[in-house]
């Protein structure tokens, strides 16, 4: 199975929690032990800005935050329809999946 690319705004959020967090206990303790991850979540927020960016840029102002999905479902789909095939009822003239053995709609025992 192939990885997916992190999300841009999964960048976002944990580059603004990192960088507010980190200025807070920061101002608390009165230290600047913490300037590091100040950086660190910068950066982070910085990158899914280019993240952003890029999609907006390359995917035509669309952003897709779970394109795998809908491709995903649109191959189920065709495949569904690929290999689903169906048969009437020769009473009612409902379609039926091959398997059945009676047809749902009005009782009639098929093959």
């Amino acid at each position: 199975m192939a990885q997916q690319p992190i999300p841009f705004w999964a960048y976002l959020i944990i580059g603004t929690g990192v960088t507010v967090t980190s200025l807070i206990v920061d101002m608390q303790t009165e230290s600047d032990k913490l300037k590091l991850f100040v950086y660190i979540g910068i950066i982070f927020f910085a990158v899914g800005i280019i993240k952003l960016l890029f999609n907006l840029i390359f995917n035509r102002g669309s952003i897709n935050i779970a394109p795998k999905v809908k491709v995903e479902k649109k191959l189920i789909q065709q495949n569904q329809q690929k290999t689903s095939v169906t048969v009437a009822c020769p009473r009612c003239k409902v379609k039926l999946h091959p398997k059945f053995k009676f047809c749902p709609n009005c009782g009639l025992k098929l093959n």
